[in-house]
């Protein structure tokens, strides 16, 4: 037999074999382990699992020594897949112990697999911890009542409406070094004049038991060279930290504001959340039932609705008629809803988007009918399943 050569997993080497055992070995009531070149099996009873990663040129079974390929193979075979003892796991269990352990080999009781699983899986979620710690992402809006626009176009500001969520304090107090985002929509054009104050943007105060206070907000601050000047509308941001060591006792939004005079301003949707990274404009989860698109607690659709980012990979149950705008869901995103009255239709609308049916073309069906919506590109693909 002319010999043969692969990089051994275990030490990186390229070594000549005789026989390979392809993946890791996975046995019950036997003991499995690497002496050299040779794989060793034993009967062990007591022992639950036995799993290895094996590359050599031979293979004992009980004592009885196998090198001659063919017969290791056969042999080992035998050994798996009797069908008197139950030696071998079942293979989806044999994939999940594989995914959650390292190569190598192990062998105890059903108690030490246990362990060792919770213990790899721990020191992977540690692991991606670490690598995503310094990335950190939010979505929830804490400003109550957010959906603002002020459109002038001399000084002007909306004030006394929007609030702030109570669960911004208590979040907060229980964990002061969060980073916090604060974003707004700005847009003016031909600015005539920076007076007052040369800015634009919203803000609000926290006050501390203390008796000190901070601002949060985000300006957009303009100057005497910016006369004249224009610029499409876009959301701007900036990140803040909590002042250390400080108990907060109120928070309070103060409004909307435009304190420059131009041809038009525009300020709208302001946005508090915790991360570094802003995200687009949603209501929060509070404000949902106010709104004429409504969606209540529960994922219930009442009425038209537009989704966004936020419902995404959510089941509605769908009430009564209605139309459901499916675009802000954005690419590659997904929800599924569940009809939950008779007769009557629900429609689903996807602007600038070429919407594929893949089941039914209405979802029109019995209560139970099914509709999942799914964006990728600019392609919107909507399954219906009608009963």
């Amino acid at each position: 037999m002319e010999p043969k050569y692969k990089i051994n997993p275990l030490t990186g080497e390229l070594q000549e074999y005789v026989f390979e055992y392809n993946g890791i070995l996975v046995l019950r009531n036997f003991t499995a382990q690497v002496d050299n070149d040779r794989l060793v099996v034993r009967s062990a009873s007591d022992v639950n699992f036995s799993i290895l990663e094996a590359l050599v040129s031979e293979v004992e079974i009980d004592g009885v020594v196998y090198d001659n390929p063919t017969a290791a193979k056969e042999a080992l075979q035998r050994l798996v897949f009797n069908q008197n003892v139950p030696v071998i796991l079942p293979e989806d269990e044999r994939k999940k112990i594989s995914s959650a352990l390292q190569s190598g080999g192990y062998s105890g009781t059903a108690q030490d697999l246990k362990k060792l699983i919770e213990r790899s899986s721990a020191e992977l979620s540690e692991a991606f911890k670490k690598a995503v710690g310094n990335l950190q992402i939010g979505g929830r809006n804490y400003l109550l009542n957010s959906k603002q626009t002020l459109i002038t176009s001399s000084v002007n500001s909306i004030t006394g409406v929007i609030g702030i969520s109570p669960d911004f304090k208590k979040i907060l107090n229980e964990q002061p070094t969060l980073p916090i985002v604060a974003s707004c929509y700005i847009r003016y054009k031909n600015i005539t004049s920076t007076a007052p104050k040369s800015r634009l943007g919203f803000e609000g105060a926290i006050s501390f038991t203390d008796d000190t206070s901070q601002y949060f907000n985000y300006w957009l601050n303009v100057s005497a060279d910016d006369v004249g000047k224009s610029i499409k509308g876009q959301r701007f941001y900036t990140v803040f930290t909590l002042l250390p060591n400080k108990i907060i006792k109120d928070v309070v939004v103060s409004g909307i504001f435009s304190q420059i005079t131009a041809e038009e301003v525009e300020i709208s949707n302001p946005k508090i959340e915790f991360g570094d990274i802003p995200t687009d404009w949603s209501p929060a989860p509070e404000d949902l039932a106010l709104y004429e698109d409504l969606i209540k607690v529960g994922s219930l659709i009442t009425g038209n609705v537009s989704l966004n980012k936020n419902h995404r990979n959510l089941i509605f149950f769908v009430t009564v008629n209605a139309n459901i705008d499916v675009k802000g869901l954005g690419d590659l995103g997904s929800s599924s809803f569940r009809k939950v009255f008779n007769e009557g239709v629900v429609t689903f609308t996807c602007e600038s988007k070429n919407i594929i049916y893949t089941g039914d073309n209405t979802f029109n069906g019995k209560k139970g009918s099914t509709a999942v919506v799914s964006i990728y590109d600019n392609d919107c693909y909507i399954d219906i399943r009608n009963i």
